[in-house]
């Protein structure tokens, strides 16, 4: 018995049953352009703040980039390595401080400046450690750098005095802002302060003597102090040398 011949399909009809149009297919969802709508510095300070608020040890560039909502590869479009994006903290840290355009008389600049970095470790006392543990390489660094040197400079003192008393004063100042993140007790896996209870402490005669003057109320005390000790005392070498 033969097959009958197949129907031919009819064209479907751009209009439905009711003879409205049919709807227009959903507009395509708009993913974030991240190398387009984020900056250098956007990143930067969401990496900062990332690091302020979980620890420097918690950051990464997935766990950042989940929380700028792009792709952890956008990173790599504006820092090619997780160090460099550490640089690019640094720098915003020592960004905040504002420098003379001039010395002035003396080094009241100079040391002032001292102070601000120091004072830096009270707002970022997680991310500070960069300060002391990765070079500066960054343009924005370099420039704060220069200029801190250059009050030095403009003040009448040689370059080699003047690398001397950058050098002496920074180490003394990032060396102070780290012992006051661990006094106050800011530091990853901290632990108390033990000179708060003198008393309870073993055989130490010593520090039971000075405990009182090592609390935690009388760090930036003596931080301030201690820069003022120091630079009377690198002022009085650099006046010694022969011109």
């Amino acid at each position: 018995m033969a097959t009958p011949p197949a129907r031919p399909r009819r064209a479907r009809s751009s209009r439905t049953t009711q003879g409205r149009p049919p709807a227009a297919p959903p507009p395509p969802v708009r993913r974030r352009a991240g190398r387009a709508l984020l900056t250098r510095e956007q990143i930067a300070g969401a990496a900062l703040a990332f690091i302020d608020a979980h620890g420097l040890e918690a950051l990464s560039t997935r766990k950042l980039a989940a929380t700028l909502g792009c792709e952890a590869m956008t990173l790599y479009h504006h820092f090619p390595s997780k160090g460099a994006l550490l640089d690019a903290v640094a720098e915003r840290l020592t960004g905040g401080i504002a420098l003379p355009a001039t010395a002035g008389p003396g080094l009241g600049a100079f040391f002032h400046a001292s102070e601000q970095l120091y004072r830096v470790a009270e707002r970022h006392p997680a991310a500070y450690p960069l300060l002391a543990l990765r070079r500066a390489n960054t343009p924005g660094a370099l420039r704060f750098y220069d200029r801190l040197v250059g009050l030095l400079l403009d003040a009448g003192l040689a370059p080699e005095e003047a690398a001397l008393l950058f050098r002496a004063t920074g180490y003394y100042t990032l060396g102070a802002a780290l012992a006051r993140i661990a006094t106050f007790g800011q530091a990853p896996h901290a632990t108390r302060n033990v000179l708060e209870a003198p008393d309870a402490l073993p055989d130490v005669p010593h520090l039971r003597a000075v405990a009182r003057h090592l609390t935690t109320r009388k760090v930036d005390a003596l931080f301030a102090r201690g820069l003022g000790l120091l630079s009377r005392a690198l002022l009085a070498e650099v006046r010694r040398r022969p011109r």
